[in-house]
């Protein structure tokens, strides 16, 4: 999947699933209105944002941010990322729906979205003499052939370089989906949590 078409499937359903409201508070004279938005890939952080060109505001790791300050009612926004997280993919953190004018009766779906950075999965194959091996991690199988010594999430061949690698930060844990069809396989090391490198110590040791 292409990266814009992830940010774009993400904040879709980010924004069906919860409207971000610039509710107004105080008297009809001086109304002000909280900008608030939602967070997606923010785990860490280093993400700051502006409004209008101001000073630019630290956004903490979450699913939600509003901005510290209100501002009038009827008055425009225009937010802008000008710092990422040191877990995301460059230029990645995109802002959906971030321009407008607070005196909009539409429903506002301000939404921040972040890729962060994935890393590949793998390790090596001991003793697979009875026929291929399917293995998985989460919703992603691979298919291991017979006499490999090595193996990775990542399908050979993949037209997506990043398919079946794991986020920085996120847990992964391998299973056995299919045996071969003669002997038995285990997994060493089949479960953690993904650092900031390619994790590649998995052992898969079968016996005949």
């Amino acid at each position: 999947m292409k990266k814009s078409t992830l940010l774009t499937s993400l904040t879709t359903g980010l924004a069906l699933a919860c409207a971000l409201s610039l509710s107004a508070c105080g008297g009809s004279d001086e109304e002000e209105i909280v900008i608030s938005m939602r967070l997606a890939g923010v785990t860490k952080d280093g993400l700051k944002i502006t409004n209008m060109g101001g000073t630019p505001v630290d956004v903490p790791p979450g699913t939600g941010f509003a901005f510290p300050r209100r501002v009038p009612v009827d008055s425009d926004y225009d937010i802008k990322v000008v710092a990422q997280p040191p877990n995301t993919d460059p230029d990645s953190c995109k802002v959906f729906e971030g321009k407008g004018n607070t005196g909009s009766i539409n429903p506002q779906f301000i939404v921040i979205a972040c890729i962060v950075t994935t890393f590949p999965l793998g390790g090596s194959v001991l003793g697979l003499t009875g026929g291929e091996l399917v293995i998985n991690n989460g919703s992603q199988s691979v298919t291991i052939p017979k006499n490999a010594t090595a193996f990775s999430m990542t399908p050979v061949g993949a037209a997506n370089p990043k398919l079946g690698q794991v986020a920085e930060g996120t847990p992964y844990g391998l299973t056995i989906l299919k045996q071969p069809a003669s002997g038995t396989c285990t997994i060493a090391n089949p479960a953690g949590i993904m650092p900031a490198a390619a994790v590649n110590n998995i052992v898969i040791s079968c016996t005949p």
